[in-house]
């Protein structure tokens, strides 16, 4: 039971959350912010909160989530590889030096591994849920705010493509979209990677402070979890 509650709050966060978000601009950009705020306000809009239509709605959102993080993958994720793969080497060469520094304060020896030997970002992160299973629910939590943001990317494309199509319905709302979605995709490009930058750091220090010889940096009431 507790092994699924991390998943499920990553599906909510990383998919439910950002597939909602979306699935609003969707109905903004094809029925415009007039039309759907004078909607909300009727009787009909009350039906759409019953429990069927918001299970329908959840469904949805998650599938719209998920769809657009594997398009993230294929677009921008792609584009920006190289850099996210220096970005990692970079943390690796600050998190190493930072630790040996940490290690001579404590009278420990520095260790002399070379940063590029170290294991990628993805395997340690599995190594840790294995040793450290109550540390890990932080770093899951940055993730799924880092999926977050690479969902929203996608869709503010797409919706402010979309947009361009309705321009000449009501021209002053679909410039205000436009420049909503266009500043929400910088705040969102912004914001993935300040939270790649965190995971990275924190995953990394984390292990070597656990894995290290002779150290023992947890409190022992962690330690006998």
């Amino acid at each position: 039971m507790w092994t699924l509650i991390p998943q499920l709050f990553y599906d909510f966060l990383a998919r439910i959350v950002p597939g909602a978000i979306l699935l609003l601009g969707l109905v903004l950009v094809i029925f415009g912010p007039s039309d759907t705020a004078t909607f909300l306000t009727t009787n009909q809009a009350v039906s759409l909160f019953s429990p069927y239509h918001l299970l329908l709605v959840i469904l949805i959102s998650y599938f719209t989530g998920l769809i657009a993080g594997r398009l993230f993958e294929v677009s921008i994720g792609l584009m920006n590889a190289k850099r996210y793969d220096l970005l990692e080497e970079r943390c690796r060469e600050e998190c190493l030096a930072e630790h040996n520094k940490l290690l001579c304060l404590l009278n420990y020896p520095p260790l002399t591994i070379n940063p590029a030997d170290l294991p990628r970002d993805f395997v340690i992160r599995d190594h840790l849920r294995i040793i450290l299973p109550t540390q890990v629910p932080r770093l899951l939590k940055i993730r799924a705010e880092r999926r977050l943001c690479q969902v929203l990317m996608v869709g503010f494309i797409l919706l402010f493509i979309m947009n361009l199509f309705y321009y000449s319905n009501s021209p002053s709302e679909r410039r205000l979209l436009a420049v909503f979605f266009a500043l929400a995709f910088w705040v969102c490009w912004i914001n993935e990677q300040r939270l790649h930058r965190y995971l990275l750091t924190g995953t990394l220090s984390l292990w070597l402070m656990q894995t290290s010889p002779g150290q023992s940096p947890l409190p022992k009431s962690d330690e006998k979890h």
